[in-house]
């Protein structure tokens, strides 16, 4: 804003409809076409800038009967009304497409696995029906997960079943059994029945102990009195999946990664219930859930588990 011009308006009781009307009336240097323009009566036009010309202390136009001119004071504002009013119906229509956009978001924090694998064919259903809907999946470890339910940066979670969790409402989804993976010709793909004691004969590659399928195995263990020393620990499935193809061990990974169903590798289930994770969608208790989010969250419950289903088998 012009230095000489914004000490004149500091602390001045005017109004945006006062200014737009300003603005209009000297681009069309006629009342009634200005009128016509905003939608209101002449009279109710003229009223406006009677008040903004009180209200500035100044005149703003010379007026006769044929003529609307602006005065030196009205030429000097005028530059600093129509930025301030193109500034806010710019900044109104910004708003209004981002809420349009944000509207149509679905914001979900999601174990990596269930991401990569559940997710895609449910979204893809989802958005053939509503194309207005786009999608913000946040892949990230189980308790991360639950931090950002609570925070209420997404709008649900998918995560692992916890007990004691009274500001979240919890509903089950599926079970995701655990997976040995090896490569071909591996001791393990000529064993009937894989046990957990089986297992312990091998050198494990295994997630990091903060990763719910980590947990999982360490609580499997010790429910058969024994305690696990992996081989090898890595952060990412994909990681110990290239590991257990390079035949430096044998990998577990949940069912719901990609990586199980690769034609290198071998896959396996554990005779042990503790092989297993239970996966929850959970959300913030008490907190209405936006429509559209309510929406995909029933697509989850009707298509999820054929989703599932109609992946490829791994071996028993």
């Amino acid at each position: 804003m012009d230095d000489r011009v914004a000490p004149l308006l500091n602390g001045l009781r005017i109004t945006f409809s006062q200014i737009r009307g300003f603005v209009t009336v000297a681009s069309t240097n006629s009342f009634r076409q200005a009128a016509e323009a905003l939608n209101l009566s002449q009279p109710a036009l003229t009223s406006r800038i009677q008040q903004l010309e009180e209200g500035l202390e100044l005149r703003l136009f010379d007026r006769n009967t044929r003529t609307v001119e602006l005065t030196d004071a009205g030429r000097e504002l005028l530059p600093v009304f129509m930025r301030i009013v193109n500034d806010l119906e710019g900044a109104v229509i910004n708003a209004r497409d981002h809420a349009a956009r944000a509207g149509g978001m679905i914001r979900v924090a999601c174990l990596p696995s269930c991401a990569a694998s559940v997710l895609p064919e449910i979204i893809r259903r989802f958005r053939a029906d509503r194309p207005e809907a786009t999608f913000v999946v946040e892949d990230a470890m189980d308790e991360q997960v639950r931090a950002r339910v609570r925070s209420g940066d997404v709008d649900f979670g998918i995560c692992v079943r916890h007990d004691g969790d009274a500001d979240l409402d919890s509903e089950d989804l599926f079970q995701d059994d655990l997976l040995v993976v090896f490569r071909p010709r591996h001791p393990l793909s000529e064993v009937e029945r894989i046990t957990v004691r089986t297992l312990a004969r091998y050198p494990l590659i295994l997630t990091c102990r903060n990763s719910s399928a980590r947990a999982a195995v360490d609580r499997a263990f010790a429910a058969n009195g024994l305690s696990v020393t992996p081989a090898c620990e890595v952060t990412y499935t994909l990681t110990a999946a290239a590991l257990a193809g390079a035949g430096l061990g044998v990998a577990v990974l949940p069912s719901t990664s990609p990586e199980v169903r690769s034609v290198h590798l071998v896959a396996r289930q554990v005779d042990d219930p503790g092989f297993a994770r239970h996966i929850v969608l959970i959300r913030r208790r008490s907190v209405p859930m936006r429509r559209i989010a309510a929406a995909f969250i029933e697509s989850i419950r009707v298509h999820g588990d054929s989703v599932r289903s109609s992946r490829p088998a791994v071996s028993e």
